[in-house]
């Protein structure tokens, strides 16, 4: 992709060259792919699971010590998913309640819900005591 603007020049005009290569690059590099990868992504990405083995065995000996080296220098963070993030991903399941997914709609809302505590004030969460309604301590409960 990145030669592609320098070949082409030599066959076509400077501007038809540009035009071309980024036709060529915006399909097949960005509209294709994202296509095919949102549809079928688990597929396509369990059907070559073989070529990322291998290239991981290939790069280990270089990204093993890189890694190690960033962790000392950066710090080493346990945390699966910061607080935004999980809230992304309850959000994305929430939209795919009912279709097949692990989570019902109620249940998303509860997760958000609880997610949402750590922002949330007393007074939001209250009935104000207008919109209540009580009864005395020594009231009798009866039919």
């Amino acid at each position: 992709m990145e030669a592609l603007p320098l070949y082409l020049d030599k066959i076509f005009n400077q501007v038809v060259a540009i035009v071309l290569s980024v036709t060529f690059v915006l399909v097949f590099g960005e509209v294709i792919p994202q296509a095919l990868s949102t549809r079928y992504g688990l597929a396509i990405g369990s059907s070559f699971i073989w070529l990322v083995r291998i290239l991981m065995i290939v790069c280990y000996p270089i990204a093993y010590p890189i890694g190690k080296m960033l962790d000392l220098v950066l710090g080493h963070n346990d945390a699966l998913f910061r607080r935004a993030q999980l809230k992304a991903l309850v959000s994305i399941h929430g939209q795919e309640a009912g279709k097949g997914g692990e989570l019902t709609h109620d249940e998303t809302t509860i997760i958000s819900g609880a997610l949402d505590l750590t922002a949330k004030t007393a007074e939001e969460a209250m009935t104000p005591i207008e919109s209540t309604f009580s009864l005395d301590v020594n009231s009798k409960l009866d039919w």
